[in-house]
């Protein structure tokens, strides 16, 4: 039987707080997206273990993480370690990378 060790994607630590931020910003409650996850799962998640994660009183698993990720509409890689489509990671519109560049002949 393979181990958690043998994963060979594992993801970077869960990271409660940012986990909560994405949350608040859409405006969902506890159950709400507690009730996404166990739709997304099909097994039930009561409101208090999304609590725990929030609060970093309990780490969610892989799947989990997945999970959250699908609920609350963003990357699992948003609610890990460094986040992947935080706005604030999105060119500006007037940056240089943002611009079309001029093609060459």
């Amino acid at each position: 039987m393979p181990s958690a060790d043998d994963d060979p994607s594992p993801l970077p630590p869960f990271h409660p707080a940012r986990a909560a931020a994405v949350r608040r910003r859409l405006g969902l409650t506890l159950g709400q997206v507690a009730w996404a996850i166990a739709a997304y799962r099909g097994e039930p998640l009561h409101p208090d273990a999304l609590a725990a994660w929030e609060a970093g009183t309990a780490v969610p698993d892989a799947a989990h993480i997945q999970a959250l990720a699908a609920a609350l509409w963003c990357s699992p890689v948003d609610l890990v370690g460094e986040a992947a489509t935080s706005p604030s990671a999105a060119p500006s519109p007037g940056s240089r990378s943002a611009r079309s560049r001029p093609r060459s002949a």
